[in-house]
């Protein structure tokens, strides 16, 4: 039986080859602006679920008992941002490469 990891790879997987369909008319600086576009959405899904989760954990932490509201929010927050990792992997296969995201630094060491 299949790890939920595995069928969230899986899933992602699939939506990517379905995005690459519909992205198939983007071409030139369409496909570059696309991207990096995607890119920072991405980013910004990453900061809004650790802030969730961060959220979540200091509730947690607290003994707190009613946690339903922020786990659909945890939840939620990831939900988006594994989306958004499919529509990034589209985008980028079908660029090729990934390309340089204005005011970022590159990739961090």
């Amino acid at each position: 039986m299949a790890s939920k990891l595995e069928d969230s790879a899986k899933h992602i997987d699939e939506l990517a080859r379905s995005l690459a369909a519909v992205l198939e008319s983007l071409a030139g600086q369409g496909l570059i602006d696309a991207t990096v576009e995607a890119i920072l959405k991405h980013r910004d899904l990453t900061d809004r679920a650790d802030e969730a989760y961060q959220a979540l954990a200091a509730v947690e932490s607290s003994g707190e008992t009613d946690l339903a509201a922020l786990k659909k929010a945890y939840s939620d927050a990831m939900l988006n941002n594994l989306a958004q990792i499919a529509v990034v992997a589209a985008l980028t296969d079908k660029l090729g490469y990934i390309p340089e995201i204005p005011g970022s630094a590159g990739p961090k060491a």
